[in-house]
């Protein structure tokens, strides 16, 4: 399933399997499509809105 994603509070850094790590912070709008693999890592307390589609 994809999640869409807005960041009200908080970071976290994203690796996908095989990719460059992503900073995602209070502000922005993320998609994770289905079948994704990554690595999460929560800096700051993370607060957001999401829906699984």
């Amino acid at each position: 399933m994809t999640e869409s994603a807005y960041v009200l509070e908080g970071e976290f850094h994203v690796t996908p399997q095989g990719g460059d790590k992503v900073v995602i912070k209070a502000g922005d709008f993320v998609v994770f499509p289905k079948g994704l693999k990554s690595q999460w890592e929560v800096v700051k307390t993370l607060k957001k809105h999401y829906k699984h589609s």
